[in-house]
C-alpha cells in the first residue's frame, strides 16, 4: 500500500506525499490531499399538485477515493474506489460542485450517504 500513497509526517514542517497515485491525477504530489467533489443532476421529478408531490432534483456525487479489499476465488485485491453520493434538492435547486462541497456541514449535506 505504501507505493500507492504515503503519507508522512516531517515534524513541523508540510506533510510529505509520496507513491504513484498522487502523480495520476495531480501537478503537485501535495494537492492530493485537498477534498475535490464532483456531482451532477441525474434526474429531474416534476411537482405534481394532484399527488402532493412538490418535486426534487436528484444528485449524484464522487468524493474522495478510498481503499477497496475485493476477494475473488480466495484472492484478496485491493484498490481504490470512489465514495458515491446521493442526495435530492428542491425542483429549483440544482447544486454545483462548489454548492455540494460547501453544503457538507448543512442539512442538505447530511443527507449524504458514502456507499
Amino acid at each position: 500500500m505504501k507505493s500507492v500513497m504515503e503519507q508522512e509526517s516531517l515534524g513541523s514542517g508540510q506533510t510529505r506525499y509520496a507513491g504513484w497515485y498522487p502523480k495520476l491525477f495531480y501537478a503537485w504530489r501535495e494537492d492530493s490531499a485537498k477534498c475535490d467533489v464532483l456531482v451532477t443532476d441525474a434526474h429531474t421529478d416534476n411537482p405534481s399538485v394532484e399527488h402532493g408531490d412538490p418535486g426534487c432534483v436528484l444528485h449524484l456525487g464522487v468524493g474522495d477515493p478510498l481503499v477497496a479489499f475485493f476477494v475473488v476465488n480466495e484472492v484478496v485485491y485491493v484498490g481504490l474506489v470512489f465514495s458515491s453520493y446521493e442526495l435530492t434538492s428542491p425542483i429549483d435547486k440544482r447544486l454545483r460542485d462548489a454548492e455540494f462541497a460547501s453544503d457538507a456541514s448543512s442539512s442538505v449535506g447530511s443527507a449524504i450517504v458514502s456507499v
